[in-house]
């Protein structure tokens, strides 16, 4: 799949679309095939470095968290979903998991 990556913190000039292989679901995540994905201030502040006091962020990185699409995987432990949802949300990133729940609403 293509994806916008980052190798350094630095201006958005630096960012790269490049192949990366398509991930997949471990216990408790799913996989969604995108449809549509924006980038948000936070996408381009985080790896800019404007953050980096607070979070160290591991490199290479893919920004991008705002998403719609459809489920096409799930991963061991997910009762939530199944193949074929049409969803929307934020994904976490790794950078940013330490701050963010677990739970998700049902």
């Amino acid at each position: 799949m293509k994806a916008v990556v980052v190798h350094a913190y630095g201006p958005p000039e630096q960012f790269t679309v490049q192949e990366v292989p398509v991930p997949r679901p471990g216990p408790g995540q799913i996989q969604v095939r995108i449809a549509a994905a924006s980038l948000n201030p936070t996408d381009i502040r985080l790896p800019g470095g404007e953050y980096r006091a607070a979070v160290d962020l591991p490199f290479p990185h893919i920004p991008g968290n705002d998403f719609a699409g459809t489920v096409s995987e799930v991963g061991p432990g997910v009762t939530a979903f199944r193949v074929g949802d049409e969803v929307f949300g934020e994904a976490v990133p790794r950078a940013m998991r330490a701050v963010a729940t677990r739970h998700v609403p049902r």
